[in-house]
């Protein structure tokens, strides 16, 4: 079962790739040309931005007013507007660090968009799913097996005694837990801050328009080390639930049944419901 574990996340982290789009390409020279903390040079960049945006819309206007549409002069200037959604979304971004104090600086945060899960998508909770399936899998035979043979009435009448017994088991679950979500989830950290770079790990996390109002004073790697924590203490909860809840069924097949009700068909329920709202 270990092996599998170990396969499947070796398959989700070859299998990762950077997602692109034209959008979060002019995001990121923006980004890239404006990085560090918002100086007067950046926000007349905006303004000159805002103004040449204006010109040419007033050129665009201009033409299609004309009797005689020159449609490839029309085409140059609104290709030069390409730009303007990944302007508008660093604009919002910089409003947003001009609000708190903070001190938030520029940089590109794609990367982060996507770990954090703020944007949508699913990516997550497929490796929760595998992280429950692995734990139920792998714990669940554990309680139940000794139950059903008799097995605990015989340690329980040796030295370590039933307090030796559930220590055990739920150091046993705890293990499991730390195991499966840093077998998932830190491959997966890796990958992003490989293929989308690490900038921004020392500036505030409130330098990411979505955690502007977070009254925190913490790092973007920071913040990144505590959503791993984060996942690794609900890893080990669920883990040392299943376990204590193998302990109380009578056979494995009992032991299966619930944990998998539990802790596997929920995370499937809720990846269903997200495919079915972006319409996957």
């Amino acid at each position: 079962m270990v092996l599998t574990a170990l396969f499947a996340a070796a398959v989700f982290s070859a299998s990762f790739s950077r997602q692109y789009s034209n959008d979060d390409i002019y995001y990121e020279n923006f980004t890239t040309e404006l990085s560090g903390e918002i100086t007067t040079e950046t926000l007349n960049f905006f303004t000159e931005k805002e103004k040449q945006y204006n010109e040419i819309e007033k050129e665009i206007e201009k033409i299609q007013s004309s009797e005689n549409i020159n449609t490839y002069q029309l085409n140059l200037l609104s290709d030069e507007l390409n730009d303007r959604v990944a302007f508008e979304r660093l604009k919002l971004r910089v409003k947003s660090i001009q609000e708190n104090e903070c001190n938030g600086k520029i940089f590109y945060d794609t990367g982060y968009e996507r770990l954090f899960q703020y944007a949508g998508g699913n990516e997550k909770m497929f490796f929760i799913l595998f992280m429950m399936i692995f734990s139920v899998l792998i714990l669940s035979p554990i309680g139940a097996a000794d139950k059903k043979t008799d097995m605990v009435k015989v340690i329980f009448s040796t030295k370590s005694g039933k307090t030796g017994y559930y220590r055990d088991l739920f150091l046993y679950g705890i293990l499991c837990g730390i195991f499966s979500a840093t077998l998932f989830f830190f491959p997966y950290i890796f990958n992003i801050l490989k293929k989308y770079g690490t900038q921004g790990l020392s500036a505030p996390i409130q330098s990411i328009q979505q955690f502007s109002n977070l009254d925190i004073s913490i790092s973007v790697c920071g913040f990144i080390l505590f959503f791993l924590f984060i996942h690794i203490i609900g890893s080990i909860i669920c883990s040392v639930s299943i376990a204590g809840i193998s302990s109380l069924c009578k056979s494995r097949t009992s032991a299966y049944i619930i944990n998998t009700a539990l802790f596997v068909l929920p995370v499937i329920l809720i990846l269903l419901k997200s495919r079915l709202a972006y319409g996957v």
